[in-house]
């Protein structure tokens, strides 16, 4: 691949003795200083996400009218045995009853996007440096990054109050924590299922806090690196499955049903417009415009199917 080398502030009226002593000092104007340009851009560090593993995607409103969808959902106690002797029932007959489900409402919101525009003469300057695909994966990075970090919010905000467990330190996850939590789901009636395991959701400093300490055996994340999802830390911890992400909220560790539970998904993601990508050209003023945007919606439709750790 070629390599374009440019020079700058290049004075070729210097001395012998100016020239001995290149890129001394601050004088720009009085020196020579060579640079090459690498034959790309480095896209560098992306965020980590991970909570869109705690949502069921769907893709009802694509294409329909409308952009609300209401999710029917019962409670524990929709009927409620009773109890008749055969004289009752032959005088009276049975009594009946019928379901009568709640509705959680998940309305789309605004459009979100990424736009960028490359003018012919910047790549006749560089065309080695791959301007449109670092663009649109930089634009992809974010959009995602937002959908984790909504979803996150919504988790967090979702969480009903009785699942709610501060940390026995301040400052530190423990095993207890974790455990203590999901006695609180299980008191909510929620158990893991033929699903999955509940997910754990922490921030690089909890995920120290393991790693230091399970019940005084070492944490050793070596030994799963090879078999499971690399965003995972282990197999299993407490009998949840770990996510370690900077994108969330440090002090805070949030325990989630999967989507696939028995008893159906804590959050609910509903798409309008999946990302699409769109090109145009703007002749006027030479260059091309690309567009990444997409439309969604989601809500927590069982509030106690989230545990959140908090003060940890």
């Amino acid at each position: 691949m070629p390599i374009n080398f440019e020079e700058t502030c290049t004075n070729l009226t210097l001395t012998d003795a100016q020239l001995e002593t290149l890129n001394v000092g601050t004088d720009t104007f009085t020196t020579l200083i060579p640079f090459v340009v690498w034959r790309e851009i480095i896209l560098g560090k992306r965020w980590r996400n991970v909570f869109i593993k705690a949502v069921l995607e769907t893709d009802v409103l694509i294409g329909v009218a409308g952009k609300v969808l209401e999710v029917p959902i019962l409670g524990i106690d929709e009927f409620t045995a009773k109890t008749a002797s055969e004289s009752s029932i032959d005088t009276y007959g049975v009594c009946k009853d019928r379901l009568s489900p709640d509705k959680v409402e998940i309305s789309i919101g605004d459009v979100v996007y990424n736009a960028t525009r490359i003018s012919d003469i910047l790549r006749e300057d560089s065309p080695n440096l791959g301007w449109i695909r670092a663009s649109l994966q930089k634009m992809g990075d974010s959009i995602e990054h937002k959908i984790d970090t909504d979803i996150r919010d919504a988790l967090i905000a979702g969480v009903a109050a009785a699942n709610i467990q501060t940390a026995a330190t301040v400052g530190t996850l423990s095993y207890d924590d974790v455990i203590d939590c999901l006695s609180l789901m299980h008191t909510s009636h929620m158990y893991p299922s033929e699903g999955g395991p509940f997910m754990l959701f922490i921030h690089p400093s909890q995920a120290a806090d393991l790693r230091k300490e399970v019940k005084g055996q070492t944490f050793e994340l070596e030994r799963y690196s090879a078999s499971i999802d690399p965003w995972d830390v282990a197999r299993d911890y407490a009998g949840t499955r770990v996510y370690v992400t900077e994108n969330q909220l440090d002090g805070t560790a949030l325990i989630v049903c999967p989507p696939t539970h028995a008893y159906g998904p804590a959050c609910m993601f509903a798409w309008k417009r999946h990302l699409k990508g769109e090109q145009f050209r703007d002749e006027q003023y030479q260059r091309d415009v690309w567009v990444l945007s997409c439309r969604y919606g989601l809500s927590v439709v069982q509030d106690n199917s989230i545990g959140l750790i908090s003060s940890c």
